[in-house]
């Protein structure tokens, strides 16, 4: 039998098993996985301040205060008539509202601003004298203008025991330099209505204001049937033409 000498066994031993340049450590390490760093630890992100942002913000208007001047406001209204005796048996009725309570509040630049005003139907005042002269209207007897107003204040027209208030809510639009008109909303007879864009006329002193102007309402529109007399040869017009003229002061 063929034996190897104990020197080849050695070198074949080593050759199967690799050599290393380095007595008790192998040639190939093994390959170990990289340590994982603390740098990548997932953390929260630094908080950084919020970016600086000027909100647009809306100017909130100035505001003034008044309060309406009963003795120096009024309200005219103009009931006319029509028909074959129109102007023979009855004449055109002139109406005057006075104790005129209410508010002003009025913006720096006019518009949007708002007033509130009410009325008695007991303080208003039928065919008198003084009126109708200054209107350029003939005079009446004051029994005939004591007979009218009582039926405008029953129940055919106003029915003043059960609505004893005439409500009135505006706001004025239009700039400065702008022409001016208002918006009512008139509450009578138990009803509303609001009318757009009455044209107004404006002014304002330091510690007074004034409102003007003329609108137009149908009677029909708050449920009041205008009244007709001698089978239609007097009759009430629907439409009734309003005066107003408002004079604030300032609280």
């Amino acid at each position: 039998m063929f034996r190897l000498p104990p020197i080849a066994i050695v070198y074949w031993v080593l050759l199967f098993t690799g050599c290393s340049s380095e007595p008790g450590k192998p040639a190939h390490e093994p390959i170990t996985p990289p340590l994982k760093s603390q740098a990548s630890t997932e953390v929260s992100a630094p908080l950084l301040p919020p970016p600086s942002i000027t909100p647009s913000i809306t100017p909130v208007p100035e505001i003034d205060h008044f309060v309406v001047e009963e003795k120096a406001s009024e309200v005219i209204i103009l009931v006319r008539t029509h028909g074959r005796l129109a102007g023979k048996v009855a004449d055109d009725h002139v109406i005057r509202a006075s104790r005129i309570e209410g508010e002003l509040k009025l913006t720096n630049s006019r518009n949007d601003s708002r007033f509130r005003l009410k009325i008695p139907a007991e303080g208003l005042k039928v065919d008198t004298t003084v009126l109708r002269q200054k209107l350029g209207y003939g005079i009446v007897a004051q029994d005939q203008a004591e007979r009218v107003r009582a039926t405008m204040l029953g129940p055919r027209v106003l029915d003043a025991d059960k609505f004893p208030l005439i409500m009135v809510a505006g706001k004025i639009r239009g700039e400065t330099d702008q022409p001016l008109t208002a918006d009512f909303t008139l509450n009578l007879h138990g009803r509303q209505k609001t009318y757009i864009g009455i044209p107004i006329k404006f002014n304002r002193t330091k510690n007074m204001v004034e409102v003007e102007g003329r609108m137009t309402v149908k009677q029909t529109d708050f449920d009041i049937q205008p009244l007709s007399l001698l089978a239609g040869s007097l009759k009430v017009k629907d439409e009734m033409e309003i005066h107003f003229h408002f004079v604030g002061r300032s609280k």
